[in-house]
């Protein structure tokens, strides 16, 4: 991490050095999504030309507040600085601070973000990250996704890198199983629900074809075969032992089927489970949000697709009759009379709860598919003018693709008439 020293507009970060190690994990995360971040690296010393300079170049100043910086001869002329010269400015307190008299009470009276009314530092840096003011200084080619690299357990989560939380609907990396070729690949999970710093998850894809139970016979969650596999070669397959620290054992509730009397049997707990018929019913939307699809090695294992590429997936509330398990019809409607617990061309997506706390994955939020949706404008836009300026009778230009002088596409040349 080091200070941005090109000649596009940039985010000045002022803090006092004692709120140091506050202050650079949030200009961490600011970089790694993509803002053009300085900041001072003296200690404290006199008010520097260089100092002075970044500040002065700078296009809008984050102020970071503490009682910290009251007290901080550099921070207090930094933010005079700002205030003198009607610079824009975003102003955020890490604590709340004397707003009695003087410099306290003249930045208590100004618009500002405040670490208190948030549950954690993580939702201080989301509001900052969401700020309009600070737009015109993100790189629009900020990569998809964000990884957190430092684990809570190594340092305080107030000295920790954090990302955003993530939100309902976001898709999370966690975890690998074959998908699509020989080798494992990374599982995308759809986030349901973030409750208490944990996510639930459910696999964005289909990822195997697994029969609810290996016999025909009566059963239920608590005793079928799937959730034996589920808990044991799923889990011990799909993740590492640093991976399974972060999925906790959960209580998984025995739901009635809303439509039949069948026994749904006891509470259990598991660490990986499927959804019940509620569940189902309230984390989707309706038909459409439920419609899956299964990966490659899915489909190869026997699950059945129709004309569209989607799949059957099971639920665990027993069915219409106690050898029947609920299931998620293919095109997104739920069966709750449901299939043979014995039907072998169903498919498997598991669910979990996700640990955040300890969290070092990647997400994509909805944040980054905003900045996906701006690069892809501006890439038009420049495009756009591209053709405009070089549109001249005679000029030649160059537009769309086709096999041409070899086996791939190359530019098609067009001459202007």
């Amino acid at each position: 991490m080091s200070p941005y020293t090109g000649n596009e507009k940039y985010i000045f970060v002022s803090y006092a050095e004692a709120d140091k190690d506050r202050a650079l994990p949030i200009i961490e995360n600011m970089q790694m999504m993509g803002f053009r971040v300085c900041y001072h690296e003296q200690t404290e010393e006199d008010f520097s030309f260089s100092i002075d300079k970044k500040l002065e170049s700078s296009a809008v100043a984050l102020m970071l507040i503490s009682p910290n910086s009251v007290d901080s001869v550099n921070a207090r002329k930094e933010i005079n600085y700002v205030l003198e010269n009607q610079k824009k400015f975003l102003l955020a307190f890490l604590d709340d601070i004397n707003s009695k008299y003087g410099l306290g009470k003249q930045l208590s009276e100004l618009p500002s973000l405040h670490r208190s009314q948030y549950a954690s530092e993580v939702g201080l840096l989301n509001e900052i990250l969401k700020s309009p003011i600070l737009k015109a200084c993100r790189n629009l080619e900020t990569e998809n996704h964000v990884s957190v690299k430092v684990k809570s357990a190594e340092i305080p989560m107030e000295k920790r890198k954090f990302q955003p939380p993530c939100k309902i609907g976001d898709i999370v990396k966690f975890g690998t199983y074959r998908q699509n070729g020989t080798s494992k690949e990374d599982i995308e999970w759809q986030v349901l629900a973030v409750k208490d710093g944990k996510a639930l998850v459910i696999s964005k894809y289909a990822l195997d074809c697994k029969r609810y139970n290996e016999t025909k016979e009566n059963t239920m969650w608590e005793t079928c075969t799937l959730r034996k596999w589920l808990n044991n070669d799923f889990l011990n397959t799909a993740f590492s032992a640093d991976e399974k620290a972060l999925i906790p054992t959960v209580t998984v509730s025995a739901d009635k089927n809303p439509s039949h009397t069948t026994n749904p049997g006891k509470t259990t707990r598991d660490r990986i489970f499927l959804l019940s018929v509620p569940e189902a019913n309230q984390y989707f939307a309706g038909n459409q949000a439920r419609i899956c699809q299964p990966t490659a090695f899915a489909k190869g294992n026997g699950v059945w697709c129709n004309t569209e590429g989607n799949c059957f997936w099971w639920l665990r509330t027993p069915g219409g009759t106690q050898d029947y398990a609920a299931d998620i019809y293919s095109l997104g409607s739920i069966r709750e009379k449901g299939d043979y617990v014995s039907s072998c061309n169903s498919a498997v997506r598991p669910a979990l709860w996700i640990d955040l706390d300890g969290f070092t994955g990647s997400y994509e939020s909805e944040m980054e598919k905003d900045s996906s949706k701006q690069i892809k404008s501006a890439k038009s836009l420049v495009e756009q003018k591209r053709l405009q300026k070089e549109c001249r009778v005679g000029n030649t230009v160059k537009f769309g693709t086709y096999r041409q002088n070899g086996t791939s596409k190359e530019d098609i040349e067009w001459q202007v008439l």
